[in-house]
């Protein structure tokens, strides 16, 4: 956990829920990391095509279809990059900074003290990813979401409908290394924070 200037790790015990307990000062604004080991899946093709159609991932698509692969199943590395953001008495410059991360979502302004709209980077490698696909989901109807496609220096934005927890993703997948067990190598990095009511903007027209 970061706060402040300050880190701590987070105790926690494997296949509990909760994970882990963490104390804070509720001072500003802090921010839980989590990084997961790589693990293996393989899904059948039609379902991995699906799932790399869903997470904007077409041009894997293209590059199995030039191999030849896409009736194989899809086999990957898969790993996380969380972020979740606690809402402080104030806001905090420390969440606006990259951490290393080998895939993270990088807000431009602590999205818990009501900047409007939310603008962040998208960072692979610590460097910005043009093209990727980033989808913000609200927790209390998961059917409201928001989808943009980062700019050549990673950027995106999104004006926040709703007020409340919102889920920030995004996937990236590279060619796994010829001695991999497998094909590709797939990132998942995401971003997790209340929006407060200054935050969200008005309904946009068919929102639910």
């Amino acid at each position: 956990m970061r706060q402040g200037n300050g880190e701590q790790p987070v105790a926690g015990m494997e296949n509990t829920d909760p994970a882990g307990w963490v104390r804070v000062d509720g001072g500003a604004t802090a921010m839980i990391v989590y990084c997961s080991e790589a693990f293996f899946i393989e899904l059948p093709a039609e379902k991995f095509e699906n799932y790399l159609r869903q997470e904007g991932l077409d041009r894997v698509i293209v590059a199995r279809s030039a191999r030849g692969e896409r009736a194989k199943p899809g086999r990957e590395y898969f790993s996380r990059y969380a972020k979740a953001l606690l809402t402080g008495e104030r806001s905090s410059a420390e969440v606006t900074q990259p951490l290393g991360l080998a895939y993270e979502i990088v807000p431009q302004a602590d999205p818990t003290a009501g900047a409007a709209p939310l603008r962040g980077r998208v960072l692979y490698g610590g460097k910005p990813l043009a093209d990727a696909l980033v989808t913000a989901i609200w927790r209390d109807d998961p059917s409201v979401r928001l989808t943009a496609h980062s700019d050549a220096g990673g950027a995106f934005a999104f004006d926040l409908p709703r007020a409340g927890v919102w889920l920030v993703k995004s996937v990236h997948m590279v060619r796994a290394s010829f001695f991999s067990r497998a094909d590709w190598e797939s990132l998942w990095a995401s971003l997790t924070f209340a929006a407060p009511e200054a935050h969200a903007a008005a309904p946009p027209q068919g929102a639910r």
